[in-house]
């Protein structure tokens, strides 16, 4: 699918920044990717379509360190956090778990929902 007013290069980078997530759950996101303002976003916006049900998901319970640090949320530090606290108590059952961590916020917390499984 092509994208008017996207060239080639930064089509490369939607993708690779889509790929790195496992999908992406809501038009905003495209904010997120590097170069990507909002006069952009408002010129391609509509011509964008998201299939939340096609995000690919992590299962916090199996995971390992390599598959957490594909996700652009999570720094070297929460991800060791994470499998930490995995190993101390034992299988995750919801993301509110996650709050257990002190070094996950939030905001963090939320950006991951969408992207984890148990």
């Amino acid at each position: 699918t092509e994208i008017k007013g996207i060239g080639p290069a930064f089509a490369t980078r939607i993708l690779k920044y889509r790929n790195r997530l496992g999908g992406f759950y809501r038009k905003a996101q495209l904010m997120e990717v590097y170069g990507l303002d909002s006069t952009k976003y408002e010129e391609i916006s509509n011509q964008i379509e998201i299939n939340a049900e096609a995000i690919l998901k992590i299962n916090l319970n199996t995971c390992d360190f390599d598959q957490l640090k594909q996700n652009p949320y999570l720094s070297f530090k929460q991800i060791n956090a994470i499998i930490q606290y995995r190993k101390q108590h034992g299988s995750f059952k919801s993301s509110s778990d996650l709050k257990n961590i002190a070094i996950l916020n939030d905001e963090v917390i939320r950006k991951l929902e969408p992207y984890l499984s148990y």
